[in-house]
């Protein structure tokens, strides 16, 4: 089961639900991102990867990326190419995708959430709304997703 973390826009009161780890589609996810990846979908370097290691695949965690430049967020899949069942953070990574942020082409900062929301998690601050530019809040609590 995933965990998830909500914020919301102070301007705008946009909110932005964030999803990280692994649900019970897990492996559907992942087989789906695995032909993607073979029809190209996620550009030729990680589609070359990919094919040079037919037994690794790709991780279909769902991690926070944030922009170090423009501080927007983005939720997306992990998309690395790992050894064994994909789970990036205990087996071997043979080649990191790189998130690159939609605005500013940059590479994203990857935050790899866990557990349960306490007090000495640390969450990403200065993340902006992408729809107005507004400053994000991050709500109290969590919740589980499947």
């Amino acid at each position: 089961m995933g965990n998830g973390i909500i914020y919301k826009c102070k301007k705008c009161n946009e909110e932005y639900d964030f999803y990280y780890g692994v649900g019970t589609l897990y492996f559907a996810s992942r087989d789906k991102l695995e032909k993607e990846v073979k029809d190209g979908k996620y550009g030729e370097e990680l589609k070359q990867r990919f094919e040079e290691k037919p037994s690794f695949h790709i991780s279909a965690e769902q991690e926070l990326y944030v922009c170090p430049n423009c501080h927007v967020p983005k939720n997306d899949f992990n998309l690395s190419v790992v050894e064994g069942d994909g789970f990036s953070d205990v087996n071997n990574i043979f080649f990191q995708y790189v998130h690159k942020c939609p605005k500013c082409k940059i590479e994203m900062i990857s935050y790899k959430l866990s557990g349960i929301d306490t007090k000495s998690t640390k969450y990403p601050k200065d993340l902006r709304c992408s729809k107005c530019n507004g400053k994000l809040k991050k709500k109290d609590g969590y919740f589980l997703w499947d």
